[in-house]
């Protein structure tokens, strides 16, 4: 079937539904991710031109690890966010700088990650509980569900947990 996005429903239990009701779609909960066809179509509307998606030329669509970044937020005086995905691709935190009013004070979010989909949980520093955001290849930045864009500062972040553990069990040595 051909689409340009995959939709997870997070299947689960609605008491109200007229049949099936332990395997309905949720609410609240469903997420979107890019699949390789609207990354086709990236590269075809931004290329000007038809790409072989089967040549070393197309790059296909980005995958969690172009999250683990250090990004500027300019609606906060260009505070820093330091984004660390995890081995699995599919968890991590966001964590603000300290001393950037309005970024959390060096709170910790949690997040869920799928290939250049972000989605957070901004409550800790009084935002949206389910804040969705995408990665754009351009310009090399997050942009999420409230208007806000955050920009790649060139910085990479994210130590991988598996190397973390690594240096911990070599210190408690």
């Amino acid at each position: 079937r051909f689409g340009a996005t995959f939709v997870d429903f997070a299947f689960g239990k609605d008491e109200f539904a007229p049949a099936d009701a332990e395997n309905q779609p949720t609410s609240g909960t469903q997420t979107r991710q890019r699949k390789m066809s609207g990354c086709w179509l990236e590269a075809v509307w931004t290329g000007n031109a038809l790409v072989d998606y089967q040549s070393g030329d197309f790059e296909g669509c980005v995958d969690s690890s172009v999250f683990n970044q250090v990004l500027s937020d300019p609606n906060r005086g260009d505070c820093l966010w330091t984004v660390a995905v995890d081995d699995t691709g599919k968890h991590g935190t966001i964590t603000g700088n300290t001393t950037c009013p309005g970024s959390g004070n060096g709170s910790v979010i949690t997040a869920r990650f799928g290939g250049g989909t972000v989605v957070a949980d901004f409550s800790a520093v009084g935002g949206d509980s389910r804040l969705v955001g995408y990665w754009n290849r351009a310009s090399s930045s997050i942009e999420w569900g409230d208007g806000s864009t955050w920009k790649a500062s060139g910085i990479r972040a994210g130590m991988r947990a598996s190397v973390a553990l690594a240096c911990l069990a070599v210190f408690l040595l």
